[in-house]
This record gives C-alpha cells, sequence and structure tokens, in this order.
C-alpha cells in the first residue's frame, strides 16, 4: 500500500475524517489536512477560504504492462504418473 504519513503526536494539523490517505489501486486520492489551531497558525498556500483546512490530491500512477514470452527453449513436457 501506498499513501500518506500520519502526522506525529506534535504536529499541528490532522486529517479530515474521510480522507483517503492509503491506496493499493492507480488513481486519485484526496485528503483533507485541517489544522489544529487556525487562530495562530495559517497555511502558507492552498486555504483559499481562511477555514484552516487544505486539500491534498495524490495518486498512484499505472504501471506499464510489461509483455515476456517463455521460448521454446524453456517449455518442458510434464507427465504424470500414478504412484
Amino acid at each position: 500500500m501506498i499513501g500518506l504519513d500520519s502526522p506525529d503526536e506534535n504536529a499541528k494539523y490532522s486529517y479530515q475524517k474521510g480522507s483517503e490517505l492509503v491506496g493499493t489501486n492507480a488513481g486519485t486520492y484526496t485528503a483533507t489536512a485541517v489544522l489544529a489551531d487556525t487562530a495562530n497558525y495559517e497555511w502558507a498556500e492552498s486555504d483559499n477560504d481562511g477555514d484552516g483546512a487544505v486539500t491534498i490530491s495524490w495518486n498512484i500512477a499505472k504501471r506499464p504492462v510489461i509483455e515476456t514470452s517463455i521460448t521454446e527453449a524453456f517449455k518442458k513436457t510434464f507427465v504424470m504418473t500414478e504412484l
């Protein structure tokens, strides 16, 4: 799994309930970080309405498919017999 690190115990923010902090499939995920003390702190950017919350979008890219083939030299025939 890939995802965002949880804030440590001294962090000045937390993630809003419902934020997508981990993912396993390719795609875009969204988390909302909220300041614990909006009276004394503000985000340096991305908090357009001043509510102390910023949206973080992150993604897991699709991995390219690599096709392989087994050449005749590596193919073997197995015969099963009863014991």
